[in-house]
């Protein structure tokens, strides 16, 4: 196992983890925020197209089979027509 005690080489001085200016480090945590909201309200933006093309493609599915329905219905009444002319 290795030695953890604060002494030797593996201990390091806390500035050397913060070696950029606090405003600087502020600036870049406010940078940050920002693109964070701005993906946030994108990533709501999508949800809500995403939802609304699939109320639209519920739609169009529900005409193409109200259609193809409609196209089966006349096809049998048709057939049936043309058996009754026949007999």
């Amino acid at each position: 196992m290795r030695d953890q005690s604060p002494q030797g080489e593996q201990a390091r001085p806390r500035q050397q983890y913060f070696s950029q200016e606090p405003e600087k480090l502020y600036e870049e945590g406010m940078h940050l925020k920002a693109t964070v909201n701005t993906l946030r309200e994108e990533n709501l933006k999508l949800k809500t197209r995403i939802n609304i093309l699939e109320k639209e493609a519920a739609k169009f599915e529900k005409m193409v089979m109200e259609k193809a329905t409609q196209l089966e219905s006349g096809r049998e009444v048709r057939s049936t027509a043309d058996v009754d002319i026949i007999t």
